[in-house]
């Protein structure tokens, strides 16, 4: 494929565009939850938050304590049920 330019000048330039961040979080837990127990990759997950919480800036945009107001930590939290499900299909 090739990358077209489509001049569109009637579209606002100062439009809110919001990035979508891309990470390999979800494709890792998936790999991880099919080759290992459930309750390891629970473990694991686990570590990663409280590092990223209390010890280390390891999140998108960082870490600490605060991060738990942002909607990131939300989309870190649907982890869980995420590797229930994929353990429960495996």
């Amino acid at each position: 494929m090739l990358p077209v330019y489509i001049p569109l000048q009637f579209i606002n330039k100062s439009s809110n565009i919001h990035e979508i961040p891309i990470t390999w979080q979800i494709p890792t837990i998936i790999f991880l939850t099919l080759i290992f127990d459930k309750k390891v990759v629970f473990s694991a997950f686990t570590i990663y938050i409280i590092l990223g919480l209390f010890i280390a800036p390891v999140f998108h945009e960082g870490g600490s304590i605060g991060y738990l107001l942002t909607p990131n930590f939300g989309y870190l939290l649907g982890v869980y049920p995420l590797i229930k499900i994929i353990d429960n299909l495996n």
